[in-house]
């Protein structure tokens, strides 16, 4: 996930948002292809990793997974709806 304590977040929220949903999008798309019965995942960029955003990680990891997962395949979405 991205290292929300980089200067390049500092100033843009919009980019720490739009990163943070790309790294769910890649985890997704991984599982989704993987096969494996189940995924397991903890918060992105949180901790140490959240920077300035750390009162706001809770909204945004939320708005970052509905993002994500509203961009991913039918097939993508039934499959990961579909873990155990």
């Amino acid at each position: 996930g991205p290292d929300l304590r980089k200067i390049t977040y500092w100033c843009s929220a919009t980019a720490a948002r739009t990163d943070l949903a790309q790294a769910y999008c890649n985890i997704f798309k991984e599982f989704a292809r993987s096969g494996l019965p189940r995924l397991r995942l903890l918060p992105v960029s949180g901790a140490i990793f959240s920077g300035l955003y750390k009162e706001a990680m809770p909204a945004m990891t939320v708005e970052a997974v509905a993002k994500c997962f509203a961009d991913l395949s039918d097939w993508e979405q039934t499959r990961i709806m579909n873990a155990c």
